[in-house]
């Protein structure tokens, strides 16, 4: 074990590594932690009830009751990968904007829609690494590979049409 750089905590599994932030990036270290209130948020945004959205839900294959779509909403609830497609559907939003909030940089592209009035938290998609929302969502869409990663190696699955789009400026 060592000490973490940031505090007094100590942890086998801390790299010392921290990108962004001062807080110990291993309380945050979870997809499902930042998935969990832009699923709230979204559905609120639509005028949706739990009970709703979980009804909804239920017909696109993901039986889930209102308790435990609440747990989900709340973070204490884990959330599939199935899952979190199966919800993005239902509250009509690409993945990738369910997984990261667009926060208070992002412009609504329909009238009347409003985004989140808060600055978006850094998001860990390893434990003790943090990145912006916005480094996220183009690492998640294949456009950026983080820091340690291999380029090479992360272009390679990228499919040339998508990297020559990108790479010529298309979002």
């Amino acid at each position: 074990m060592h000490a973490c750089p940031l505090g007094p905590r100590t942890s086998s599994r801390c790299s010392g590594l921290h990108l962004l932030g001062a807080e110990h990036p291993l309380e945050r270290a979870s997809w499902n932690k930042e998935t969990a209130p832009n699923a709230d948020r979204l559905r609120e945004r639509l005028g949706w009830s739990q009970q709703d959205l979980a009804d909804k839900l239920k017909n696109f294959g993901m039986p889930i009751d209102r308790a435990q779509l609440a747990r989900l909403e709340l973070g204490k609830r884990g959330i599939s990968l199935d899952e979190t497609m199966r919800l993005a559907f239902a509250l009509n939003v690409a993945p990738v904007h369910l997984i990261t909030d667009p926060g208070a940089n992002a412009e609504p592209v329909a009238p009347g829609m409003e985004v989140s009035p808060k600055e978006p938290e850094p998001v860990a998609p390893i434990p003790g690494m943090e990145i912006s929302p916005t480094e996220a969502r183009a690492w998640i869409r294949g456009q950026m590979p983080l820091l340690f990663q291999d380029p090479r190696a992360y272009f390679m699955n990228v499919p040339r049409a998508e990297f020559e789009h990108y790479q010529l400026g298309g979002k």
